[in-house]
């Protein structure tokens, strides 16, 4: 999907949102934000991309292709940054593939940068879409067997289903013997020997954990900066879906789809979509502003392209 239809289905999702919910109230509540609260939620990204751009590190190093964590630690910034203001929404993943391929001298060429980040975000999205399906099928048993939280659990157990099927399509059937499929299973086993193997799932685990936690904790601030409280059964119940929809590739930066998530689960949840929404745009500039020494990473390493092509 090119730049331009994703602008136009970010603008659609969120023409959508206003549709439900009183802008004019949820923007008055963003003009008001709470300055110390939404320092706080910028605190917290710090350890966040520390520890991302670790888990990055421990990574590539598994696959044989070692980069320094202070390099690392910059690359992640500039993706985060291109991610969210670049068409496509993984451009920016894209870039630290090419920048961290173009520094190994590998008979594989770009294959283990390519591995080694996929590898890295599909590690952290499956914590998340693991507390996630663990937080939606536990609601019937916080809230009581509503139908609601019935169907809501319900969704939980049929999405859980589907990787396996996908996985299991790649090993056997007519599909097996595809070029993607091999692929595929080529991505699968470095991803059980950087991920899974039994010397670093700990390790893996405790990161994705970690910088899980620091994303709730992220949103709880940013809503609190809004005025939306959260109770801790919340936060864990239901941040980790308005979470996961920003996965969805389709807008830019998670605009748009990430309202509609929000104020979706939290009327399913009882609540007032008003409050979800709120908390979600936000949770989102949140996510902008801490990006943004991106820039200055960026600037820094075009001045540095400057000077070797004056050289």
């Amino acid at each position: 999907m090119s730049g331009f239809w994703r602008l136009v289905v970010t603008l659609a999702f969120l023409a959508i949102v206003a549709l439900f919910v009183d802008m004019r109230a949820v923007l008055t509540r963003i003009a008001m934000l709470d300055l110390w609260w939404f320092a706080a939620a910028l605190l917290i990204s710090v350890p966040q991309y520390v520890l991302s751009a670790a888990r990055w590190k421990l990574t590539a190093s598994r696959l044989g292709a070692d980069i320094s964590f202070k390099t690392a630690l910059s690359e992640y910034y500039l993706a985060v940054l291109g991610n969210l203001l670049l068409p496509g929404g993984v451009l920016g993943d894209a870039g630290r593939v090419y920048r961290h391929g173009k520094t190994m001298q590998t008979e594989n060429g770009y294959g283990p940068a390519l591995h080694a980040v996929l590898c890295e975000r599909l590690s952290g999205q499956l914590a998340l879409f693991i507390v996630m399906l663990l937080g939606l099928a536990a609601r019937p048993l916080l809230y009581g067997a509503d139908a609601a939280t019935r169907g809501i659990a319900t969704v939980a157990f049929i999405a859980a289903g589907l990787p396996s099927v996908v996985v299991l399509l790649t090993y056997i059937g007519p599909f097996a013997s595809t070029a993607i499929a091999i692929r595929a299973r080529d991505f699968l086993r470095d991803m059980r020997h950087a991920v899974l193997a039994p010397d670093v799932v700990g390790i893996q685990t405790a990161y994705s954990l970690a910088i899980l936690a620091t994303y709730l904790v992220t949103y709880y601030c940013a809503g609190r900066a809004a005025g939306v409280e959260m109770t801790l059964t919340q936060v864990v119940t239901l941040v980790p879906v308005v979470l996961f929809a920003m996965v969805v590739p389709f807008t830019i930066g998670g605009w748009g789809i990430r309202e509609g998530a929000a104020g979706t689960i939290w009327v399913l949840a009882g609540l007032d979509a008003h409050e979800g929404v709120t908390a979600s745009i936000a949770y989102g500039l949140v996510v902008l502003v801490s990006a943004l020494p991106g820039i200055a990473i960026a600037l820094r390493s075009l001045r540095k392209d400057d000077f070797r092509h004056q050289r």
